[in-house]
């Protein structure tokens, strides 16, 4: 692939071509696997393989891929084709797909003071009153459950106090500094607008479960479950939607991204323009972790003959060539984790 694709670490992504033999990656079972080879690097004709959820891979035209087709029975095992079999494949009427990651085990050092959950919930619904000279840390929220969870993350001393029916605050009730604005400021939180807001590298590349509560806040603030299936998040902050994907696609999910315009029209009927929408929409192969809010989570649909898939839309040669490397792992399947969790192989031998 591209030296500079994504390739994922238990510290977080690196760039493919920083990789040294011994390093760690991740293996389609979510497990670390040591880099055991770099058998090339040069420059290669960029081949892109694109997915249905949006995500591509630019790579060699022997870089390798295993795949099913949606006609093959359970039974069968997988096939690796090259890249330039699989654009071949891709023109019939089959559709191939890739396998879908386990959950990945990240641990990136670094302290964590706020609970996973509620800065997910305070990512959300949470006021970083900085930007107006306010040192209150408000959060905005009327679900029950929502307001009992993050009350029940809280550490010793702190509470959520209600404003009134929908606002809130949480404090010390000392003249002590807030824990909580110290955190969000040496996070680069503090201040952010709702367009601005981010999730910071600590808690994206956390554990397992500290990533399933991060998400699981989120989600019962900002987000909702569609009719078809899918779970979808909504922000004004592209930085943020960003996160929410590579976090959704962490745990083995699934996740596209849309923007769109919003508005609304005033007194005199004229449309007046609000910052954009964007939307993240999410599967799973397992919903009962994504919200903890009860009203929420009744409202997940799963279809009946649902299948957790990322089918290959298209590969196709982008008539130019680009510095390309190859690594071999520790794994008798030879699958590695690339851009947006991609599950991939090695290339031919040269």
């Amino acid at each position: 692939g591209l030296v500079d694709s994504r390739v994922y670490t238990p510290n977080g992504p690196v760039r493919l071509g920083d990789l040294r033999v011994g390093d760690a990656v991740f293996g389609v079972d979510g497990r670390p696997t040591r880099v055991v080879g770099i058998p090339f690097e040069g420059d290669c004709e960029v081949y892109r393989v694109e997915f249905s959820d949006g995500s591509f891979y630019d790579c060699s035209p022997e870089h390798l891929w295993t795949v099913q087709n949606n006609r093959t029975q359970p039974c069968q095992k997988p096939r690796t084709v090259d890249t330039r079999e699989l654009a071949r494949l891709c023109t019939q009427v089959i559709r191939y797909f890739t396998p879908v990651c386990a959950p990945v085990e990240f641990f990136l050092p670094g302290e964590r003071v706020i609970d996973p959950y509620v800065l997910g919930a305070l990512l959300g619904d949470g006021n970083f009153g900085g930007r107006c000279g306010n040192s209150v840390l408000r959060f905005t929220n009327i679900d029950t459950d929502v307001l009992h969870e993050v009350s029940s993350r809280l550490p010793h001393g702190y509470k959520l106090i209600d404003l009134d029916s929908r606002d809130h605050y949480i404090t010390h009730g000392s003249k002590a500094r807030n824990v909580y604005i110290q955190a969000l400021k040496a996070m680069g939180l503090w201040a952010c607008g709702s367009s601005d807001k981010f999730i910071p590298d600590i808690y994206l590349y956390d554990s397992i479960q500290a990533r399933w509560d991060l998400l699981a806040g989120l989600l019962d603030t900002d987000g909702f479950a569609g009719k078809s299936g899918e779970v979808v998040f909504s922000t004004s902050s592209p930085r943020l939607a960003n996160g929410v994907r590579e976090l959704a696609e962490s745990l083995g999910g699934i996740a596209w991204q849309r923007s769109r315009k919003t508005g609304y029209r005033n007194g005199d009927g004229h449309r007046v323009e609000c910052l954009p929408s964007y939307e993240v929409r999410m599967r799973f192969r397992d919903y009962t972790k994504i919200f903890k809010s009860r009203k929420k989570l009744a409202r997940v649909c799963v279809p009946r003959r649902y299948k957790l898939r990322r089918y290959v839309k298209s590969v196709k040669p982008l008539g130019y060539t680009r510095r390309m490397r190859c690594i071999t792992v520790d794994r008798p399947d030879g699958l590695f984790l690339v851009n947006n969790f991609i599950v991939t192989h090695k290339s031919n031998d040269y």
